[in-house]
């Protein structure tokens, strides 16, 4: 057994390791507490929602969710085999740490026995306390400018804007017009912003301050415009689609790198904006 895993040219063996484990971590941080509340089974249909996932793959990812609540899971064993396949992927194993932190927000809040387990994740795949936090800090900027529901409340807006119960079934998936208007969306996002544009339409439903967007970018206030659109141009590198499906994230995962990348444009343009330099 090496550290190498699978080349890039093969990414879909990395692409199924990385959803099995995702929702089976997912399941046992919603279980270590010793009992998965609603607010968990919302958190994790949330996640299934931002994905777009077909009724397939929602059967696949309530199975490995129901793997990871067992009380045998080996979550070290799981992560580490995660990050072996993934070895050379930085970005990819930050994706998958910042899946489980948004679900565990939506979930418990990070309270209870769910913190200490994500930072045992966390160091097993490399990042530091600091690092951590940062990420921690993004996703709840997200979660919060999205009216403390999360992504799934985009999910249950009709196109007037009423809300409305006949996009999702029984279960809680989205049904197919549903997933497809969810995957038009990220298809005419990543076009923009592969076209270079930074007008990219807000995440949020309301608009992040100038201080959160220093922290998404990772900079402190007041830091020179060279420094600012250096930071600008990694996280956009982090979390580039394009870039991340090559490596082997699922293709139904993309819409979640899509949301971060439009995050981090918001960000960008409020901080110019700030200074005189509006996009």
């Amino acid at each position: 057994e090496t550290d190498e895993g699978p080349s890039v040219e093969n990414p879909e063996a990395v692409a199924e390791q990385f959803f099995q484990t995702t929702f089976e971590v997912m399941g046992n941080v919603a279980k270590s507490d010793g009992r998965v509340s609603e607010s968990d089974i919302r958190a994790a249909r949330a996640v299934m929602k931002d994905f777009a996932l077909d009724d397939a793959q929602v059967a696949r990812a309530i199975a490995s969710f129901n793997i990871g609540k067992q009380t045998d899971y080996d979550t070290e064993r799981a992560v580490m085999s995660l990050r072996r396949i993934c070895a050379g992927r930085p970005d990819l194993l930050r994706t998958f740490l910042e899946i489980q932190v948004r679900a565990a927000i939506g979930g418990s809040d990070l309270q209870g026995s769910s913190r200490p387990l994500l930072n045992r994740i966390a160091a097993m795949l490399g990042v530091g306390g600091l690092e951590f936090a940062q990420l921690e800090t993004v996703l709840r900027i997200r979660y919060r400018a999205r009216g403390n529901r999360g992504e799934a409340a985009d999910w249950n807006r009709s196109a007037d804007g009423s809300t409305t119960r006949d996009e999702t079934t029984r279960d809680g998936s989205p049904r197919d017009g549903s997933r497809r208007e969810g995957a038009q969306r990220a298809r005419a996002s990543q076009r923009q912003s592969s076209a270079g544009g930074t007008r990219g339409p807000s995440t949020s439903g309301t608009r992040m301050t100038l201080q959160e967007a220093y922290q998404v970018l990772g900079v402190l206030p007041g830091a020179p415009m060279p420094e600012i659109t250096k930071a600008y141009r990694r996280q956009l590198s982090r979390h580039h689609p394009d870039k991340l499906k090559a490596n082997g994230l699922p293709e139904s995962m993309l819409n979640f790198a899509q949301m971060q990348t439009q995050l981090v444009i918001e960000a960008f343009n409020i901080i110019r904006e700030s200074q005189g330099d509006s996009p």
